[in-house]
C-alpha cells in the first residue's frame, strides 16, 4: 500500500476535523490533537502531557499549549490545576443533549432539503453513498467518518439556510467522537449506509415528511447504538434471549371494559391495561406492552424518569406534555403522534383535556 503524501495527510486531517487550511503551527497542533481525540487515539478520561504531545507531533510546546486551551473551549479537553490536562469523558448526558438538539434541527433541515436541494447536490449525495459502501466493506472507520460528515454537510447546505448549516456542523463535530465509539459495533456500519440511502430516496422524491422521518430514524439509531457502547455493553457479543419474553399471540379482540388499574406514581383517573409481558425494574430486565388511558381533565404534576426504554403512540384523544403542577401550560399533541425515550430521560408532566388513549412499549436492552 502506498503511503499518503504529506499534503494528502494534511487534507485528511482538515476534512475530518472541519478546520480551515492549516496556516500556522497552532492550527496544525489543534487539528492533530483534535483528530486523535475524535478517533480515540487519546481516550476519554486519559491524562495527557503537553511535553509528550509536543514530542509526538514534533511541534513546539507553545503551539501545543495554545491548541489545548482552544480544545478546552470546544469541550474536548479538561484542564486540571497542578495535574495537567485530561481528555473530556465521553458521557451519556452530553451525547443525549446533542442528540436532542439534532432531532429538532437536523430533522427540520431534511424537510427543507427535500424542497430545496438541486440536482447537483442530490448527485453528490449519491456519490458519497456509493463511495461509503466501498469503505464500509473494508471497515475503514476513519474514511466512514469522513464520508458521514460530508453527507451531512451537503445535506445541510441543500437546506439553503446558512445559520442552520453552521449549527448542524458544530453539533456533528461534537458527535464525531461518539460516532467513532459507536462503530465498535460492526452491524452499525451497514445500518448507517441503509439509513443514508433512505434519506436520499426521500430527498430525490421530494417528500419532506419522508425525509424528516428517515432523518429521525437515523439519529435515533445512533442514539440507541452509542448508548449501548458508552454504557459499556460488550461489542460483538452474542445476542442473549430477553428475559420475560412475550408469548406468541395472534389477533384477538381486546376487552376494554376490564383489567384497568392505576399504576404506581399516577393519580386516580389514569389507568393502565397490560397487553403482554412484564418488567422487573429491580433486576432491569423484561419488556411490557400496555394501554394507558386518561380520563378528561386529569393531569400529573411532576416529570417521570425511569431506567427502561419507552415508546409511546397517541391512539386517540388529546395529550399535553410539560404542564405545570396546576395543570396549566404545556405543548398539546393530537392522535397518531409518537415518542421514543431512552433510559434516564425526564418526560412530562402530562394532562388530557378530553381524555386520551396511549399505546406504550417498555423494555430493557
Amino acid at each position: 500500500m502506498r503511503k499518503q503524501s504529506a499534503s494528502a495527510q494534511a487534507m485528511s486531517v482538515r476534512t475530518l476535523v472541519g478546520s480551515r487550511p492549516v496556516k500556522s503551527l497552532l492550527d496544525q497542533a489543534y487539528n492533530k490533537i483534535k483528530l486523535r481525540i475524535i478517533t480515540c487515539g487519546y481516550r476519554p478520561g486519559e491524562v495527557l502531557s503537553e511535553a509528550a504531545i509536543s514530542d509526538e507531533l514534533k511541534i513546539g510546546r507553545t503551539p501545543v499549549h495554545q491548541a489545548i486551551h482552544r480544545l478546552m473551549m470546544d469541550g474536548l479537553i479538561t484542564i486540571m490545576p497542578r495535574k495537567g490536562v485530561m481528555v473530556a469523558p465521553a458521557g451519556v448526558d452530553e451525547v443525549m443533549e446533542i442528540i436532542d438538539v439534532r432531532l429538532v434541527t437536523e430533522c427540520y433541515c431534511a424537510r427543507l432539503a427535500a424542497d430545496r436541494a438541486d440536482d447537483s447536490e442530490l448527485q453528490h449525495l449519491q456519490r458519497i453513498i456509493d463511495a461509503s459502501e466501498k469503505v464500509t466493506n473494508q471497515r475503514d472507520v476513519e474514511k466512514m467518518i469522513l464520508f458521514d460528515r460530508e453527507f451531512h454537510d451537503i445535506l445541510a447546505r441543500a437546506a439553503r439556510n446558512t445559520v442552520l448549516a453552521d449549527v448542524l456542523r458544530s453539533l456533528h463535530e461534537r458527535s464525531l467522537r461518539f460516532w467513532f465509539i459507536s462503530l465498535r459495533d460492526p452491524d452499525h456500519h451497514r445500518s448507517v449506509l441503509a439509513q443514508h440511502r433512505a434519506i436520499l430516496a426521500a430527498l430525490q422524491s421530494r417528500q419532506p415528511d419522508a425525509a424528516e422521518n428517515a432523518m429521525r430514524e437515523h439519529i435515533l439509531a445512533f442514539q440507541r447504538n452509542v448508548t449501548r457502547q458508552v454504557l459499556g455493553a460488550a461489542p460483538n457479543r452474542e445476542t442473549q434471549p430477553m428475559k420475560n419474553p412475550k408469548l406468541h399471540d395472534e389477533f384477538k379482540k381486546i376487552d376494554m371494559t376490564t383489567g384497568w388499574v392505576t399504576p404506581a406514581g399516577y393519580p386516580g383517573g389514569i389507568q393502565q391495561k397490560i397487553l403482554a409481558g412484564s418488567l422487573d425494574e429491580a433486576g432491569r430486565t423484561g419488556n411490557r406492552t400496555r394501554l394507558l388511558r386518561f380520563e378528561p381533565g386529569v393531569y400529573t404534576t411532576k416529570p417521570f424518569v425511569h431506567e427502561y426504554w419507552e415508546e409511546v403512540f397517541l391512539v386517540s384523544g388529546d395529550l399535553t406534555v410539560g404542564n405545570d403542577e396546576h395543570g396549566n401550560g404545556g405543548e398539546s399533541f393530537v392522535p397518531l403522534t409518537y415518542a421514543c425515550r431512552p433510559p434516564g430521560a425526564p418526560h412530562g408532566p402530562f394532562k388530557s383535556v378530553g381524555g386520551c388513549l396511549l399505546y406504550e412499549i417498555h423494555y430493557y436492552v
